[in-house]
């Protein structure tokens, strides 16, 4: 026995070494294989949207975008509040007779979505054809294997499509985003904008959501007759716009279309939906309702970009550059951020040579909802004001997610569109394009609450001086370690 204990003492050492071997063995390749993976995805994120396409004059000419002086078929209004945005949306619904499309970058569940769900399932029950197209990462993050966007996929009437559905195997298809925002009521009205679906852009909440936003209520006076071969209302072309990508391969049916709406969770939903039925606003009278609440413009163009998965032209940036460098007095543009390439830097100075006062109203770094753009904005104010553009940056109670230009005293764009390199060359985007000097006087009205919480700021980057003397030392030292970072990766942001 102490024969048998002498011989096997020495090997006990030598197993559990083993053992160890085997075990880091694994480890070491695990962690290779994780960074295979790594660069894989961020290559795969990357390389499809490389080189940038290059900047170049629009074809459009910019005389195009006003009226010959007879009254447009389309009247148009300034949606401003959260509430209103709501109140819009589901009046319209209750006016459809034959097809509500709505598009939307982020679809959260929330209260304002449930009332929308309600009324949405409520207009499919009377016969109206409901579809919906809503990005892919968004669905990832938020709807996939929720009860309440099965419940909206599941109602008979209702059909939901996601745009570019991304996967870890698939890692190109995160970064092409749809980036679109409208709201289609028949060929009666639409709205457009920069809102999400969801209680931070459709509802007065104090949840820390909130956003400041604004969109374009077009109502098309001639609804029910053929459009006019000539003059047609741009609400024809939102349609086939939407109708394009309904049937595009890049979009898909959630969830192949929705499970079985016997699913008891799914009813559940619906019972909590119904709840809100008294509660939502009609509208019995739609022209009268519109013509009341709208304004005569002298025209209404969309531009809009390329729709595919990979990198795109900057089709709408190029027109919008070559609308504001024939501006001969003003071009003011709202954007959320401000992230440009070498050839948008060019733009700005282009515009800007064209001898109108130009001015960027903007959040400040320490007043955005957005966690990555402001750390580009800290290493590239400087250049931003080299172009000779003017900023102003905007400090409220919360953060300014409205894309608006004001061009001389008669244009307004209005749409989805960021002064960034994503919306640029990256994702899809849409804007109308309203003449009309009315309806620029109302819009400007509806910006003064921005214009009074921001500040015109000096020249050189100020934004390091801010930082110092307004940030916490860990918040300052964090944006600048950061945005070194994302300088690698600033495309993406």
């Amino acid at each position: 026995m102490e024969k048998t204990e002498r011989r096997g003492s020495p090997d006990l050492p030598r197993k559990q070494k083993k053992k160890k071997s085997v075990a880091r063995r694994i480890v070491g390749i695990a962690l290779l294989l994780l960074l295979v993976y790594l660069v894989y995805f961020i290559v795969g994120m990357t390389v499809p949207f490389l080189p940038l396409e290059r900047t170049a004059p629009g074809t459009r000419d910019p005389a195009s975008y006003r009226g010959d002086g007879t009254p447009w078929v389309e009247r148009a209004s300034v949606i401003e509040e959260n509430e209103d945005a709501l109140d819009w949306r589901l009046k319209l619904i209750d006016a459809a007779t034959e097809s509500v499309s709505f598009v939307t970058y982020q679809f959260r569940e929330g209260e304002s979505t449930t009332r929308l769900a309600q009324a949405l399932k409520e207009a499919a029950e009377r016969g109206v054809k409901v579809r919906i197209i809503v990005d892919g990462f968004n669905d990832v993050l938020r709807m996939e294997g929720r009860p309440f966007f099965r419940a909206v996929a599941a109602v008979p009437g209702i059909e939901m499509k996601i745009y570019n559905r991304p996967s870890l195997l698939t890692p190109w298809n995160c970064n092409a985003r749809l980036h679109d925002k409208y709201f289609i009521v028949d060929d009666l009205a639409y709205i457009i904008g920069g809102r999400n679906t969801h209680d931070g852009f459709l509802m007065e909440n104090d949840t820390g959501l909130r956003n400041y936003d604004r969109e374009a209520l077009v109502y098309n006076t001639a609804h029910g007759t053929p459009p006019d071969a000539e003059k047609p209302a741009s609400i024809y072309g939102l349609i086939d716009y939407f109708e394009e990508m309904w049937e595009s391969e890049n979009v898909a049916f959630f969830r192949d279309g929705g499970a079985e709406p016997t699913d008891r969770k799914m009813e559940k939903e619906y019972e909590r939906w119904a709840a809100f039925s008294d509660g939502l606003p009609t509208m019995d009278e739609p022209d009268a309702a519109l013509t009341a609440s709208t304004l005569s413009v002298d025209r209404v163009t969309l531009l809009t970009g390329e729709t595919g998965t990979k990198g795109k032209k900057p089709l709408v940036w190029n027109e919008l550059v070559t609308l504001c460098a024939s501006a001969s007095d003003r071009v003011l543009i709202q954007t959320p951020y401000i992230l440009c390439s070498k050839d948008m830097y060019g733009d700005l100075a282009t515009i800007v040579k064209s001898g109108a006062d130009v001015t960027m109203l903007t959040n400040s770094v320490l007043n955005t909802d957005n966690r990555f753009a402001p750390l580009d904005y800290v290493y590239h104010q400087d250049e931003i004001l080299d172009t000779g553009v003017s900023i102003m940056e905007f400090d409220g109670d919360y953060s300014t997610h409205a894309k608006t230009i004001l061009i001389d005293d008669d244009l307004v764009v209005i749409g989805s569109f960021n002064v960034d390199l994503r919306s640029t060359y990256m994702n899809t985007e849409i804007v109308a394009v309203i003449a009309g000097e009315e309806f620029q006087d109302r819009t400007e009205e509806c910006m003064r609450p921005v214009f009074a919480g921001s500040a015109l700021i000096g020249e050189g980057n100020t934004v390091g001086l801010r930082l110092k003397n307004e940030a916490g030392f860990f918040k300052r030292v964090g944006m600048y370690v950061f945005g070194a970072i994302v300088q690698l990766f600033r495309f993406e942001l």
